[in-house]
């Protein structure tokens, strides 16, 4: 597939094998997906935990005491 990442491995005698190699970005984000199912937390539950420290950021770092 366009884009995919290999590896080139020379086996000697002339001959190379191509192998597929996942990309990290790829396989963190499986685990993160897997993490996240194990624990049953929704991607609702991170986006309302993220509107929650946000307000809290704002509220320590920019509103006037």
């Amino acid at each position: 597939m366009e884009g995919d990442i290999f590896t080139l491995v020379d086996l000697g005698e002339g001959a190379l094998m191509l192998m597929p190699q996942v990309s990290e970005v790829a396989r963190l984000g499986d685990e993160v997906a897997r993490q996240l199912e194990e624990e049953q937390v929704s991607l609702e539950d991170l986006l309302n935990a993220l509107d929650e420290e946000r307000e809290a950021y704002y509220r320590e770092h920019y509103e006037e005491a």
